[in-house]
């Protein structure tokens, strides 16, 4: 449930273990020790999705031809 305990612990239990998550229907949550190095996860993350969302689409029209 979006804001309740439970997800606020199972993140503190997980955030040495991921750059960052996407959550279905919220967006991105990115750990950092300042805001700076937060957003800085957020750029590197938004990026990252970008570069496999294009490689996705190129992949598709390759098995299509």
């Amino acid at each position: 449930m979006p804001g309740s305990k439970e997800l606020f612990d199972a993140f503190e239990k997980e955030a040495d273990h991921s750059a960052g998550w996407l959550l279905m229907r919220h967006g991105t949550v990115v750990p950092g020790k300042t805001i700076l190095d937060a957003f800085y996860a957020q750029e590197e993350l938004e990026e990252t999705a970008k570069i496999l969302w294009e490689m996705y689409g190129k992949f598709l029209k390759f098995q299509l031809v």
